[in-house]
């Protein structure tokens, strides 16, 4: 039965075109489905009238993709044909000077631009031509600068309009495309983090002393605990608001390269955890009486 995904794949790999590869991935489910029930006893028999209704669910879910793809695909390519793209790279030299972040953030958003235009290889060249050099200029080391526009090339791929790897989910499980695009976007916050950590503390990337590599990862894993709690609104027990505020505070402030700002996120992500340990041991003495 996994034959048909296993062919679908290696065309892929092999650099056969989608359209190629799924081809051969139809005539291998075709295949499959004429041997089980004329060799294997029909017991996995999947009959004509519900492949037609599969293809026609598919021909649908495709056109819920296709719509909003080809929407966006128009702007993306305005905004290239113009050249605004290029000038990006100008503007990120400019700001840089005085605001990192604030280039980085430019950076950030011309990369996920390309990448919802471009395959992930082709959008991580074209970036690496035009913003790898300017964030060099700013003293950020190559290994970071690199890592930074490829991650947010890939980034592209769950972030709407153009979530391409989300909307393929949603036609999968049968579900609404904007609302898993948007869900996905939000799972995956912490991700969007991360190359910024790259960026002001290379150290996460084997970059340094091993103390300071392994200060880094324990500091990325309690903001990213952190994070994903604020998030989900849930750690040990349901999360108030507050709390949830407080603990999406505490892991931004140790994104920052300061050695107090990782303590003060810290102290407030380990104050909320003790409340919800207390208010947990009191949840449970209470249900005992």
């Amino acid at each position: 039965m996994l034959l048909p995904a296993i062919i679908l794949v290696y065309y892929m790999v092999s650099g056969a075109s989608l359209m190629r590869s799924g081809m051969m991935g139809i005539y291998a489910a075709i295949g499959v489905n004429v041997v089980n029930r004329f060799v294997l006893g029909g017991k996995y028999y999947v009959s004509m009238k519900s492949l037609f209704e599969s293809a026609l669910q598919g021909a649908r879910q495709a056109a819920d993709i296709a719509i909003p793809t080809a929407a966006c695909g128009i702007i993306i390519g305005i905004v290239i044909q113009s050249g605004l793209a290029t000038k990006l790279s100008t503007i990120i030299a400019g700001v840089g000077v005085s605001n990192l972040l604030i280039a980085l953030l430019i950076t950030m958003g011309g990369c996920m631009l390309l990448g919802m235009a471009l395959p992930t290889v082709a959008a991580y060249l074209v970036a690496n031509i035009l913003f790898v050099p300017t964030l060099a200029a700013l003293k950020i080391p190559a290994l970071p600068a690199n890592m930074f526009v490829f991650y947010f090339g890939i980034m592209a791929q769950i972030t709407p309009p153009v979530c391409l790897a989300s909307f393929t989910a949603a036609g999968i499980a049968g579900g609404n495309a904007w609302k898993t695009g948007w869900l996905g976007a939000r799972y995956a916050l912490v991700a969007f983090l991360i190359p910024f950590i790259f960026v002001y503390d290379p150290a996460i990337l084997l970059m340094g002393s091993g103390f300071e590599i392994a200060k880094a990862t324990a500091v990325l894993f309690a903001g990213t605990l952190l994070l994903a709690a604020g998030m989900a609104g849930y750690i040990i027990m349901p999360l108030r608001t507050i709390e949830r505020g407080v603990l999406i505070s505490a892991a931004i402030l140790m994104i920052l390269p300061e050695r107090m700002t990782d303590i003060i996120g810290m102290s407030m992500g380990a104050a909320v955890i003790l409340l919800c340990i207390l208010r947990k041991r009191k949840a449970l003495a209470e249900e005992k009486i």
